[in-house]
């Protein structure tokens, strides 16, 4: 994961995608969860960005 300190905060670097099928939109959401959120997750060392 890539992530680095500032003097007050820690910062997590994310990626999230928009889907889109005509008027439709991707949402996910944890049986857990009240919100609904993108498609997405933590950025690894060596990955690559299309």
């Amino acid at each position: 994961m890539l992530s680095f300190d500032t003097p007050t905060h820690r910062f997590h670097l994310r990626a999230a995608a928009v889907i889109r099928q005509g008027p439709r939109v991707l949402l996910h959401r944890l049986e857990t969860d009240t919100f609904w959120a993108l498609p997405g997750g933590r950025v690894e060392p060596g990955v690559e960005a299309w």
